[in-house]
């Protein structure tokens, strides 16, 4: 088993998507209610052939349930290990990024805004650099012998430049 330096866990921490999904799931619930209650349907009921009432009753819940559930879910997964930097983004990127000690040519800290760098938080990609960032304003920016560029956000920017450092040095 490879020695791991250094390991990082960021979730997405922004109040404007819990809100947002807390207020269109609060909205289908009230709905919901006045459609069981005013209008005397039911999404159960054999009687309603009513294509809109099934997709306002049972779908849309079900979409912003799957969403929260997503986003709840989701996570930035950094490690430093033996010989490799790995980049994980479960449920949006099934693939773990690796970069090998000896392909990465240099590595630096850098502060950015995601929004005006990458166009926002998320996996993106722009001017040929892929973005991993769920929130803060530093980050890792990889380079390695292969031309890719890979920028990493990260809230403990020294403690993962550090393990980065050690990895080169045994390489």
């Amino acid at each position: 088993m490879s020695q791991l330096y250094f390991r990082e866990e960021q979730k997405m921490k922004h109040a404007w998507i819990w809100l947002v999904l807390g207020v269109l799931s609060g909205s289908c619930f009230l709905l919901e209610i006045l459609l069981i209650y005013v209008a005397d349907k039911t999404p159960l009921n054999p009687e309603i052939k009513d294509e809109g009432l099934f997709i306002v009753a049972i779908l849309i819940p079900m979409m912003f349930f799957v969403l929260f559930f997503v986003f709840l879910k989701s996570s930035l997964q950094t490690e430093v290990r033996d010989k490799e930097v790995h980049i994980r983004f479960p449920i949006f990127y099934p693939k773990t990024i690796r970069i090998k000690a000896d392909e990465l040519v240099r590595f630096e800290i850098v502060d950015y805004n995601a929004m005006k760098d990458f166009g926002g938080h998320g996996i993106k990609t722009k001017k040929n650099v892929k973005s991993f960032t769920v929130s803060g304003k530093k980050g890792i920016r990889f380079y390695t012998n292969n031309g890719k560029v890979i920028f990493v956000g990260t809230q403990r920017a020294n403690a993962f430049a550090s393990a980065i450092e050690k990895i080169k040095m045994r390489n």
